[in-house]
């Protein structure tokens, strides 16, 4: 119903509250509808306005207010971007400069200031010995490898850096054991994947499991030294292939070709992975800083 204007609405809801009828501004009352179609979810009351998404027929919603012929509803945070969003994050000059820390140097720690970063997480405790391996055997920043690998696996608490069992079926596959097929494979293992290779969001465990044991990855440490091989083939990852994007904001953005070999959709990627990426840092004694600024036209 329409009553008062409070909060540049009009519209009042009909409540029963202890057996009497009583009243409550739409702005105060949560209440859920469902979308009796598909429906653009637009930044303001009017279609001209940015699309932040689309709500399919069924949907259920919670409804802030009624303004109108329009309603504003509470929505998902991971959304469309507007040209305002991406300008703010992708200008360089606006961002930290952690996310332009070169990845393809070292920052100097030792195997002890990164075990004490990673204490208390899953399987990547203790494995500090075994990233400043990697690290200079493939020429990747060290902080960088944790964050990545404390990233993927939920700070080593994640199945794939838990260990999945893993064997050969009668065609000689691998193939994820179960309580059912157990007994029909052979050279079972338990296998670990640190930074998510080949972990497709289809079925992320299993063929991130059946990747870890066709790379041999049967211990923390393989899967750790492994992965940054992996990391750093030109191929198949970011640092070192035809676009350089060797830092976090170029794998992001890509300022070689920006519609294409972009690590995430997200567009705050690079500035989340900043804050692990100090902390790192902090745990490490005169570390070293190399930057990688990109510059547009």
């Amino acid at each position: 119903m329409k009553g008062d204007t409070y909060r540049n609405s009009n519209v009042w809801y009909e409540i029963v509250y202890n057996n009497k009828t009583a009243y409550i501004h739409s702005s105060l009352l949560k209440t859920s509808h469902e979308a009796t179609a598909n429906i653009n979810v637009r930044a303001g009351k009017g279609t001209s306005t940015h699309v932040y998404g689309l709500i399919t027929k069924g949907t259920k919603v919670t409804v802030k207010s009624v303004q109108g012929s329009w309603t504003e509803i509470a929505y998902q945070s991971m959304r469309n971007a507007t040209v305002a969003d991406i300008q703010a994050e992708m200008d360089p000059a606006k961002t930290d400069k952690f996310q332009h820390l070169r990845l393809d140097t070292l920052a100097g720690a030792t195997a002890s200031q990164l075990n004490k970063m990673l204490n208390g997480k899953g399987t990547l405790s203790n494995q500090g010995a075994a990233f400043i391996n990697a690290a200079k055997k493939e020429k990747i920043n060290e902080a960088y490898l944790v964050a990545h690998a404390i990233h993927e696996t939920g700070n080593g608490s994640s199945k794939l850096a838990q260990g999945i069992e893993v064997g050969l079926n009668k065609s000689g596959k691998p193939t994820v054991v179960t309580t059912s097929n157990k007994n029909t494979l052979t050279k079972i293992k338990k296998v670990y994947n640190m930074y998510g290779v080949g972990a497709v969001d289809a079925d992320p465990n299993n063929a991130g499991a059946i990747k870890a044991y066709e790379k041999g990855w049967d211990t923390p440490a393989k899967a750790i030294e492994g992965g940054a091989s992996w990391i750093a083939d030109p191929s198949t990852g970011y640092i070192y292939n035809v676009h350089k994007q060797n830092t976090l904001y170029k794998m992001r953005w890509n300022p070689n070709n920006t519609i294409w070999k972009q690590y995430a959709t997200d567009i705050g990627w690079a500035s989340k992975q900043v804050v692990r990426m100090k902390e790192i840092y902090s745990y490490i004694d005169n570390p070293t800083y190399h930057y990688d600024y990109a510059r547009y036209q």
